[in-house]
């Protein structure tokens, strides 16, 4: 069951020049006014109920109830008429033609298990392909064929996921491609002027100034924990494969802050030391402190890089280990490889904006999660079950409800090491948030990952049950995915 609202040219017919609302689907006949009265038919038909170019559809056999029982998302209470298809069908092939006529249109017409910290839940690879251009200004293409949506998995129609773009995600930020230069500001390697990155970071902050800063990092593997102040724009870049530069640190939530601080040294700026020197103060520094990559510079890019936090969790729950943090708005990732276990990626600042394209996130609890605004775009998300914890989920989104939430756009979704039974994301009640939501679309994407097609989304706990928003306004849901962990 599901419901399309009909916009712009998708919701009238052009009748001697003007717009007129149209109280049935194209191709539907009509049956009886008003609910409560009782539509006849023949066979197995797709049926719908509205007016004014809006309809609820459903499946029906013989004659059916105009009524909340038989359209249970339906808001009309009078003067709606149901119709059915001229043609019988079958309820796997109800959403395809549905899909398929509102398709057309949209393309023509341009379109710790408690609510205060996140615990462990019950429970390599290949990078997409590189891109030399921004994918901003992209979407998954409308196709003429959908699944049919469930009360657990539901499916966006058409002219809802026109609503779910890249584009609409982002807003006003439009990402160019990543440039590099020929001759960078800073190089960062072993024969280099700086051995380390984040003494090239601190260079480019102290320099001041408003244009961007360019630091190349040689291939290598760098040991350290990095802070990217506010300030000077920065883009930090490889140059060849994302595996070439690995910058990994093993921090952990459970580490107490004499052994992070002895851990991550002292060569930061005056911010990078006052983060670390508050999480040196704490027996236990906890899940924000545990980042091996911490973002606050708005503007941020970085390119063709690895960060891992190596950290091998102890699977207690509380013992997060992020590889990257942002908290700043309009960061932009290009082929930037991110490994960790349980909270990889925390998308982090209500209404901040993060971009990934062609990337890699892997994981096993929760690891793409926060309450930013966060896009995946033609990534590869793989779900790895080497540390023993199977049946969890990806994304733990504590979207507000004014923002977009967590989109994964095109790409893959893989599991490894024997995953199977997994989720696709569970909702944060993050305590410091009011009243966060939770937002996760999943769109055009190629899932082989073995999910869990009886809970795809699940409940945080019994107080937090999975909320699924409206068909014309859904918090979770998947739009014309393929492979075998799709829905069918």
């Amino acid at each position: 069951m599901f419901r399309i609202s009909l916009a712009g040219a998708l919701a009238f017919a052009m009748v001697g020049g003007a717009f007129a609302a149209t109280d049935y689907p194209s191709g539907y006949t009509k049956c009886v006014q008003n609910t409560g009265a009782t539509c006849t038919m023949s066979g197995t038909r797709s049926t719908a109920l509205g007016k004014s170019g809006e309809f609820v559809y459903a499946t029906k056999t013989g004659s059916f109830v105009c009524s909340s029982s038989n359209f249970p998302s339906n808001s009309f209470t009078t003067s709606a008429w149901c119709s059915y298809a001229s043609t019988t069908t079958s309820s796997s092939s109800v959403a395809s033609s549905v899909a398929s006529s509102v398709a057309s249109s949209v393309a023509s017409s341009s379109v710790a298990s408690s609510s205060s910290s996140k615990a462990s839940s019950s429970s390599s690879s290949v990078v997409a392909s590189s891109s030399s251009s921004s994918k901003a200004s992209s979407s998954s293409s409308v196709t003429t064929s959908a699944p049919a949506s469930t009360s657990t998995r539901p499916q966006l129609s058409a002219a809802v996921a026109a609503e779910y773009t890249v584009a609409k995600f982002l807003g006003s930020w439009t990402p160019a491609a990543i440039s590099t230069p020929s001759s960078p500001n800073y190089t960062v390697g072993a024969s280099a002027t700086y051995k380390t990155v984040q003494s090239a970071i601190n260079a480019a902050i102290n320099a001041g100034g408003s244009t961007r800063k360019y630091i190349l990092v040689n291939p290598g593997t760098y040991n350290e924990m990095i802070f990217v102040p506010s300030g000077t724009p920065i883009t930090l870049y490889g140059t060849g494969d994302a595996s070439a530069v690995k910058i990994q640190i093993a921090t952990s939530a459970l580490q107490t802050g004499s052994a992070y601080k002895s851990m991550v040294g002292t060569n930061f700026t005056t911010d990078g030391q006052s983060w670390v020197n508050s999480c040196a103060s704490k027996s236990a520094i906890g899940t924000t402190c545990s980042a091996a990559f911490v973002i606050k510079n708005t503007g941020f890019e970085a390119k063709n890089l690895t960060i891992t936090n190596s950290r091998v969790e102890s699977g207690s729950g509380t013992d997060q280990a992020v590889a990257v943090y942002t908290t700043a708005d309009q960061v932009h990732f290009d082929n930037v490889r991110m490994y960790g276990n349980q909270d990889t990626l925390w998308i982090d600042g209500a209404g901040k904006r993060f971009y990934s394209e062609n990337c890699y996130v892997e994981g096993d609890v929760d690891f793409i999660f926060g309450a930013g605004t966060g896009v995946l775009d033609n990534c590869q998300i793989n779900y790895t079950a080497a540390r023993g914890k199977n049946g969890s989920t990806i994304g733990a989104p504590s979207t507000q409800a004014s923002n977009y939430g967590i989109l994964i756009n095109g790409g893959s979704i893989t599991g490894s090491n024997g995953a199977s039974g997994v989720a696709f994301a569970r909702q944060w009640p993050q305590s410091s948030l009011s009243s966060p939501i939770g937002k996760m679309i999943i769109r055009g994407a190629n899932i082989t990952l073995s999910v869990d097609t009886s809970r795809p989304w699940r409940d945080w706990d019994s107080s937090h049950p999975a909320n699924y928003g409206s068909s014309s306004s859904p918090n979770l849901g998947e739009y014309l995915n393929t492979g075998s962990g799709a829905a069918k």
